[in-house]
């Protein structure tokens, strides 16, 4: 979807009518939606002859002079003269600084927005048709590409009212001025904000419509993601996930993709950017810590329409929202809130009840989360998006009897085995849990262990590995049958998984567990611990242990292994399971998401009752939003 330019001058639109009629507020949503849609909006207040603001003149000297003789209605006319010139001056002096501050739109559409205009000051003063003031308002309404003119009798006026005489002699007077101008197009009064606001948004964009091709750009959306496919400690499922994200809104939208490096880069991968932040020399954590400190002030430089924040741990939400010139819309893969309140002792459940409320819209991964985020933060509208991969085709489907397939590496001695896959985190990741669970299984099925992590965390798996022993009777020693292979992608990564005889996931926290729908995209039965974010597989194809009953979860392993008919049952529900968590449902729910988020004007987004999860954007709705 892209946003229209107009020519090289900015779109003039003025809101014109009554007192107490909306102009103020139908003005401000105009500027907002327009902003959402790609323009750079420049709007202020003409509110009558700045010298009647000042002085606080007696409304008898502010009005429309009286028609007649004499001294008095003379002095009245000249007054009231000088208030009409004092006035069109000073619009035309701030629609000239309005100008001057749209010079740096960097390329985008521009849109000047008054919440009043000519038209109000001609219906204000009534001046003679032939006189010099109406001339030189006619001349400036003719510079206004749009008025519009809410057409209809006025809400109840109250002192501060400007026109002379009863309500309806005013809308007479609106009226006659109206026909004189080409460019009012009229509003019917009265109706919810909310549904003015979207007949002010169509009655601008058509206006707009006939802007050259050249002109025409495209809103312009940035994700920012620590982690990416070549950051060497990471290269996690939520890389992986966003770059194809990425990749389907580059489609509709200029795509740029904010995320970490060790030097400073710019590079263009197909339709998407890619800015590279040098934060990587300061290891894993500092890294991340340098990169969120950094992104406010990327967030101030560049110019865009809508963020996609992905949280950056150890932090469970971040500073954007305080500072960004445009929506965010947070996305919380992580959950790191409870790992670090364990590590450190610190109040971090405090630290996300507080962030979370500074954003609007948050995507998460399942239900659990999305109630949990509902709970700390009642005005957020959650939006659970879970995870999708690559269908797996029939031929990749093929496996032997055992559950072995064509490996095609030093991993594969013929009979299978079991294989753990993701980033190497002991604690998150329940390696120790694991090692321990495999041990008393005493299965004559491999263990391996494929992915990569820190430097510290993958030394503290090595010492586990090292102190590992079978249990009492089987001859002691160390465990010979566990096996890391490192980090894999691609097409060895499917062969891994396609030779394994099942998955074990044994994760103390999970948000979604995207190795455990690829082990099942292939026909993979997957063993893990039964925690509330795992449980969008309904139970189908996978092995659910209670949480952390490491004695529980080796009787599992040591059943599976031993049971190869219910093995391909578990592999047989696994793939239908994953067929409906498929990469292109993701993408095409990110890019909904995305456009609902740009198009809605503010006074239309509504936020979900409290306790409830939204799922979709209904486009009717009307309640306010709390502000920025």
């Amino acid at each position: 979807m892209t946003s229209t330019s107009t020519v090289a001058r900015p779109l003039m639109v003025a809101v014109s009518g009554p007192d107490h009629s909306g102009k103020t507020t139908l003005a401000h949503l105009l500027a907002v939606t327009l902003r959402r849609r790609g323009y750079a909006v420049a709007g202020f207040h003409c509110y009558g002859c700045v010298f009647c603001r000042r002085l606080h003149l007696h409304r008898h000297w502010r009005d429309q002079p009286e028609r007649g003789h004499g001294l008095r209605a003379a002095l009245r006319l000249r007054v009231a003269q000088g208030h009409a010139l004092v006035e069109t001056v000073e619009l035309r002096t701030r629609l000239a600084a309005a100008r001057r501050s749209l010079r740096r739109r960097h390329g985008r559409p521009t849109v000047i927005i008054t919440d009043r205009g000519p038209l109000d000051t001609l219906a204000k003063f009534d001046p003679a048709p032939d006189s010099a003031t109406a001339r030189r308002l006619a001349r400036l309404i003719g510079r206004y590409d749009v008025t519009l003119l809410f057409d209809g009798p006025p809400a109840p006026l109250g002192a501060r009212l400007h026109g002379a005489g009863p309500a309806d002699r005013r809308t007479v007077r609106y009226e006659r001025w109206a026909r004189r101008a080409p460019s009012v197009r009229r509003m019917q009064a009265g109706r919810h904000v909310s549904l003015q606001s979207a007949d002010a948004l169509r009655l601008v964009l058509e206006e707009s419509a006939g802007a050259p091709a050249a002109c025409v750009r495209r809103r312009h959306v940035v994700i920012s993601n620590f982690d990416n496919t070549g950051l060497r400690e990471y290269a996690g499922g939520s890389a992986v996930t966003l770059e194809r994200v990425a990749r389907s809104l580059a489609t509709e939208f200029e795509v740029t993709v904010v995320t970490a490096g060790r030097h400073a880069l710019t590079r263009t991968e197909g339709a998407v950017t890619y800015r590279i932040l040098p934060v990587s020399w300061a290891g894993p954590r500092g890294g991340q810590i340098l990169f969120q400190a950094m992104l406010p002030f990327i967030a101030r430089r560049l110019s865009y329409d809508l963020w996609l924040e992905n949280f950056t741990p150890p932090f469970p939400a971040g500073l954007l929202p305080l500072v960004a010139r445009a929506p965010v819309v947070g996305i919380d893969k992580v959950r790191y809130g409870e790992f670090m309140r364990r590590k450190y002792h610190l109040p971090f459940g405090f630290v996300e009840r507080v962030g979370y409320r500074r954003y609007q819209d948050l995507i998460v991964m399942n239900h659990a989360d999305a109630a949990e985020i509902r709970r700390l933060s009642p005005r957020t509208a959650v939006e659970v998006i879970p995870n999708g991969v690559d269908p797996t085709t029939p031929d990749a489907m093929e496996r032997d009897e055992a559950g072995a397939g064509p490996a095609g590496a030093d991993e594969d001695d013929g009979q299978g085995y079991l294989l753990f896959l993701g980033r190497i985190d002991t604690w998150q990741k329940g390696l120790d849990l694991l090692l321990t669970a495999y041990a008393a299984s005493g299965v004559s099925l491999p263990l391996v262990l494929a992915g990569r992590g820190t430097k510290a965390e993958e030394q503290r798996l090595a010492r586990l590995l090292a102190a590992l022993r079978l249990p009492a009777g089987d001859g002691g020693g160390c465990l010979p049958a566990v096996r890391a292979v490192g980090h894999v992608e691609g097409e060895r990564k499917r062969r891994l998984i396609q030779g394994s005889t099942f998955v074990v996931m044994p994760s103390r926290q999970e948000t979604f567990g995207v190795v455990a729908l690829e082990a099942m995209a292939h026909g993979k039965a997957v063993v893990h611990f039964d925690l509330p974010a795992l449980r969008w597989t309904g139970g189908a194809g996978v092995v659910r242990v209670p949480a952390f009953d490491v004695g529980l979860f080796a009787d599992r392993i040591k059943e599976l292994a031993a049971d190869p008919v219910r093995r391909a049952c578990l592999g047989e529900e696994a793939a239908r399971t994953a067929r409906r968590f498929t990469a292109d449902a993701m993408a095409q729910h990110y890019l909904s998401l995305v456009e609902r988020v740009l198009d809605e004007p503010a006074a239309d987004l509504q936020a979900p009752a409290r306790g409830g999860v939204r799922h979709t954007r209904p486009a009717d709705t009307a309640a306010s939003r709390r502000p920025r």
